[in-house]
């Protein structure tokens, strides 16, 4: 109902807890994303607490990984965990439209995310702000960067009940003044092999798959979670396409012959 916020809600994506179906337990964590987790539930349990020791700097979050590791994921079972909104922004698309507006539109979904508290804001292409502070000579572009480091400096998980995640997969692009705004570093690595069983067996829970997971992490070695939720999805057509209601070693071969050629093709250089 507000009018001075409208502007935000074109510039943002949001999720109700209650609309991410994938449930907080059915993700495939390390010990380090776990440990954080728990400090994170910790400082909101205990707000007052650090409050009045003025210990504001907590809650801020960078997700760093490849693409398919789980980060945007991992926010949203956040969300749903923590019962909290989720409100996510691509900078590429804050920054891409409206030049002269952008740190105006930055300015709008902090304010916003304020106004929503408690809730998570998920930024992601993080690696946006260090591209465009060492390649972007536009004046524009540059109080856009300013703007939202000083954004970021003055929201506080403990303050103002805003947890803040950032997202990059290319964190050799950050420079400094981008990471000392986090006060935690999450890893997102391409799963191991342990990790890839656990991974197959939270996506096949309900498929009735007649597979040996072992010799499967073996052969999807360098795969990330999002690699072997496509493969599923092959093997699981695979099996419907010869009217079987299982799925076999074989349909999963061909799962894993996708995403190898799809590798190939991304690998290609055409110019």
């Amino acid at each position: 109902e507000d009018e001075s916020l409208k502007p935000a809600l074109d510039l943002v994506i949001i999720s109700a807890p209650e609309e991410v179906e994938q449930k907080f337990e059915e993700f495939v964590c390390t010990e380090d994303q776990k440990r954080i987790i728990r400090k994170i539930s910790t400082a909101r349990e205990h707000r007052e607490v650090l409050r009045r020791h003025r210990i504001h700097e907590v809650g801020k979050l960078l997700f760093v990984g490849p693409p398919g590791t789980g980060k945007t994921s991992l926010a949203l079972g956040l969300s749903r965990e923590m019962h909290l909104p989720l409100i996510e922004v691509r900078l590429s698309m804050v920054t891409s439209q409206y030049l002269g507006e952008t740190s105006k539109n930055i300015d709008r979904i902090f304010d916003f995310a304020k106004k929503l508290s408690p809730c998570i804001l998920f930024i992601d292409e993080f690696d946006f702000v260090a591209k465009s502070r060492v390649t972007d000579d536009h004046g524009a572009m540059k109080r856009a960067v300013n703007s939202l480091l000083k954004n970021i400096d003055r929201i506080s998980l403990i303050r103002d009940g805003v947890l803040l995640i950032g997202a990059t997969n290319h964190p050799q692009l950050l420079d400094g003044a981008a990471w000392r705004r986090f006060d935690e570093i999450v890893e997102f690595g391409l799963p191991d092999r342990m990790m890839r069983i656990q991974i197959l067996e939270q996506i096949t829970t309900s498929i009735n798959c007649q597979c040996d997971f072992e010799r499967i992490a073996d052969a999807t070695e360098g795969f990330s979670g999002a690699d072997l939720r496509i493969m599923v999805k092959e093997a699981l057509l695979s099996a419907l396409m010869e009217h079987r209601d299982h799925v076999t070693d074989t349909d999963m071969e061909r799962g894993i012959l996708l995403i190898i050629s799809r590798g190939l093709v991304r690998s290609q250089n055409w110019l």
